[in-house]
């Protein structure tokens, strides 16, 4: 039975192959029951059987547990909180190619250094995976990067670009930055070209893509700072 059952973390966040589950995504099998039994049970505020259902469902290679089960290990819902297991899932899920949402979680992962080791590079190559598959989030993200410019080379084209499609496909923030952008690019046209060679200069460039991106994140699961009490239920219901 399914029922007290605890999850092992997994040695590392590492994958190992995907185990039989209907070419990756549970359709076919049990996956896909055992994960809505999950969600019904998640629904109903029972967080350790909707974790045992969600575990069973991934292991049969349901995308969408993974997912679910990765936010619960991020959140401490009906399991203990594990950042490691939570970016664990997350690339399992993502690296199936099935959810773009994961690859958002997981490009987060990446760039806040939680349960991975903090690399700018992987957490762009996730937003972009997530981009081209139209998560309107992650084509935010790449625009803000673009606009600020650090871990990116800054480029207002692109970063209009990247905003644009984000509008287009439901973003509500994207078209006011579309504008600050273009008031911006008029602003420095009429001013002598600066550079911020010194320390101070390179660390404002910094501290504003982390703040740009952080907020983005932010926005994305609706919460300053998850609590134990709410931040799974917010993630969880945007998926």
């Amino acid at each position: 039975s399914a029922v007290g059952r605890r999850m092992s973390a997994p040695p590392s966040p590492t994958l190992s192959g995907s185990s039989d589950g209907g070419g990756g995504d549970g359709e076919g099998s049990d996956g896909d029951q055992l994960f809505e039994e999950g969600v019904a049970f998640f629904s109903e505020q029972e967080y350790a059987l909707a974790v045992n259902y969600f575990a069973k469902a991934a292991e049969l290679g349901q995308a969408d547990a993974m997912l679910h089960l990765g936010v619960c290990c991020r959140y401490g819902k009906g399991i203990e909180e594990n950042h490691d297991v939570a970016a664990y899932w997350y690339t399992k899920a993502a690296v199936l190619g099935h959810s773009d949402r994961a690859m958002v979680m997981l490009a987060s992962c990446y760039f806040m250094g939680e349960g991975v080791e903090q690399n700018y590079a992987k957490a762009l190559k996730w937003y972009r995976k997530a981009a081209d598959q139209g998560n309107p989030e992650a084509m935010f993200t790449l625009g803000i990067s673009y606009s600020v410019g650090s871990i990116v080379e800054k480029s207002h084209v692109k970063a209009v670009e990247w905003l644009t499609k984000a509008r287009d496909n439901g973003h509500l923030k994207a078209a006011d930055e579309i504008k600050k952008i273009l008031q911006r690019g008029d602003a420095e046209m009429k001013k002598p070209k600066q550079t911020l060679d010194g320390v101070c200069g390179k660390s404002l460039v910094v501290g504003l893509i982390i703040v740009a991106l952080t907020f983005s994140l932010l926005f994305f699961l609706h919460l300053s700072r998850p609590s134990a009490g709410d931040g799974a239920e917010a993630v969880l219901s945007e998926l």
